[in-house]
């Protein structure tokens, strides 16, 4: 009786949330610095600090964890890190920044758009936030004149002191405009070489920060961070990378066949980031040319990027036979489809080519679930 009662469901997840998670939360769930690129010794033994260490899990299975004390088949597993030489872009997040960075002023440091659209874009988000579409919606329709006339306080007096202070808005002729303004332009170009060149991750860091600083009321809704209570300065972290989060042995265990091993393919692509990182401090250390320092930086990128999606691989035929997390997830193989217990489970839409005596042929079933979730007022 006592083994069915513990057998016998008393909860149930009602809903779940993902998160990116910070350089601090990897820290925080990490029971190891790994610095080993090495996984074996001599002896065939887990190296200390490698990719294998006991504090990872056993990786044999009569075998004692050294943190939790279990054998490998009761073990949950323990996570890892990697602290990264020098921060690197997130793959997932790097064709946001990128859009991100292309709306951002070098210079000052805020959008390249006018205040009543920021301020309009504020407006929207909040009203969504709220659930209130119908709201964001509405002002789409709104004219940025209107809403300009409408808000604006300046007098008379205010509006010709603006008109002074801006030749251009008070309408001079060509030729004063640019015998006022000649100094601009050669600013611009001393300036000009700062921005030639591939952005670093270092660079992108600090502009970034600065926008977080300068636009916070907007940039406060990207990725709901602030909702999710990590605090203000988690916002603009989560597009870099200064630690890798390594997973435990168990998920990573090496297939035997015959008298030969082959390492999983996250701990090879994982050996190739301490690698990287090791080769990235290294020269740091030895003041190498910069020209080098940065082939190493972009080598590491390179290696990160591969990790999460093994199509970034580059090199004839390695994108086939480079497996990153994303492979490990996606299309049929992947474990979310491989793991569905047949085609017909709770929960799934599916679209089949059969036809459906209760359906007609310009009708699709959806689950009741998902029809009275997914609504949305039609305007």
């Amino acid at each position: 009786m006592n083994l069915l009662a513990n057998e016998v469901a008393t909860e149930s997840v009602e809903a779940i949330r993902f998160s990116l998670l910070t350089d601090e939360d990897v820290r925080k769930h990490s029971f190891l610095k790994i610095t080993e690129p090495q996984l074996l010794d001599g002896v065939g033994a887990p190296l200390p600090g490698g990719l294998y260490d006991p504090v990872l899990g056993p990786l044999l299975e009569k075998t004692h964890c050294t943190t939790c004390g279990q054998l490998q088949l009761n073990c949950p597993g323990h996570f890892g890190h990697i602290d990264l030489v020098s921060p690197v872009y997130n793959p997932l997040l790097f064709n946001f920044l990128y859009n991100l960075i292309q709306r951002t002023c070098f210079f000052c440091h805020h959008f390249r758009a006018a205040r009543s659209e920021v301020e309009k874009c504020v407006s929207q988000l909040g009203h969504i936030i709220k659930g209130d579409i119908v709201a964001a919606k509405r002002l789409d329709s709104v004219s940025i004149v209107h809403d300009i006339e409408d808000s604006s306080d300046l007098d008379t007096a205010e509006t010709h002191a603006l008109s002074a202070a801006s030749p251009e808005i008070g309408g001079t002729s060509k030729r004063s405009h640019r015998k006022g303004g000649g100094q601009v332009p050669d600013q611009f170009k001393n300036q000009k070489d700062l921005f030639s060149g591939p952005l670093l991750p270092s660079e992108a860091k600090n502009i970034v920060k600065d926008l977080w600083e300068n636009e916070a009321e907007l940039c406060s809704f990207i990725s709901d961070m602030q909702q999710l209570g990590f605090g203000k300065t988690a916002g603009q972290c989560i597009f870099f990378l200064e630690t890798v989060l390594v997973p435990p042995t168990k998920f990573r265990l090496p297939s035997k066949g015959g008298d030969s091993v082959m390492e999983h393919p996250q701990t090879v692509l994982l050996s190739k980031v301490l690698q990287c990182n090791m080769y990235l401090g290294n020269a740091h250390a030895n003041n190498s040319e910069h020209a080098k320092t940065i082939a190493r930086w972009m080598d590491l990128q390179q290696s990160i990027n591969v990790v999460f999606d093994g199509k970034n691989a580059t090199g004839q035929g390695q994108r086939d036979s480079v497996s990153g997390i994303c492979q490990l997830l996606e299309k049929k193989e992947g474990l979310f489809r491989q793991k569905m217990m047949g085609k017909r489970v709770n929960y799934a839409c599916r679209s089949v080519i059969s036809p459906d005596p209760y359906l007609a042929v310009n009708e699709i079933g959806i689950p009741p679930y998902f029809a009275l979730k997914l609504t949305y007022p039609e305007v």
